[in-house]
């Protein structure tokens, strides 16, 4: 299996549909998926409690086209604490049930390349603990399982490599301005510790082989 970390529009879809087009043009099997955070049945979770908040009390247009905890974040705070281990517990059990689908295609012969994945997850769920529910030791104990999980994965599948992909600033701000069709996306914080930062440290720390991939405008440097 191939992780492809990193900042947003650090250019990690892109190197990964390379891969995937490089692999089957050799003939092989391959296949890619992309896993953000919070994604699955904590998805649906998000997505219902932001839709709530969005119609109970009457937000503006701009608020409501905000991503789901985004709403939740600016909204209603307080209702964000108190589901945030439910949050990250549906999260984890989406990526536990992912990790079983992604394991038989593995022994059906198939390369597995995912964007995110664990590495990232981990890193968000990290960061919402400390932001929100610092004293949750149910939030707490989630987060150990789920760093005890990727731990023994690491240690059972040596094959597995984390793709490390980072941009210069520039280039990542000018990727977005094509994305957005002229605004600027999410950047600060979130992008240079939560997308670059944490990952890395995270994969390191578990012992997941790790390489990083510098990208630009056309180039791609190992």
């Amino acid at each position: 299996m191939l992780i492809f970390t990193g900042p947003t529009a650090s250019g990690k879809t892109t190197l990964m549909k390379m891969f995937y087009m490089r692999i089957r043009g050799r003939g092989g099997k391959c296949v890619y998926f992309v896993s953000p955070p919070f994604g699955g049945l904590a998805y649906f979770i998000s997505s219902f409690l932001s839709m709530l908040l969005v119609y109970a009390y009457g937000l503006s247009g701009v608020l409501s086209r905000k991503k789901r905890l985004a709403i939740l974040e600016v909204a209603n705070p307080r209702l964000l604490s108190r589901v945030l281990s439910l949050l990250v517990f549906a999260d984890f059990i989406s990526k536990v049930l992912q990790q079983a689908v992604f394991t038989v295609l593995e022994k059906a012969g198939f390369t597995v390349l995912v964007e995110d994945y664990y590495p990232q997850m981990l890193a968000d769920h990290l960061t919402y603990y400390k932001l929100y529910r610092s004293s949750s030791k149910m939030l707490r104990s989630i987060i150990a399982l789920e760093y005890r999980f990727l731990t023994k994965y690491t240690r059972e599948s040596q094959g597995t490599v984390c793709i490390h992909v980072y941009a210069e600033e520039v280039t990542r701000a000018l990727r977005e301005l094509k994305r957005s069709g002229g605004s600027l996306g999410v950047g600060g914080f979130y992008n240079d510790v939560v997308r670059d930062l944490l990952p890395r440290a995270i994969c390191e720390r578990v012992g997941l082989n790790t390489k990083f991939v510098v990208t630009g405008e056309g180039t791609i440097n190992e």
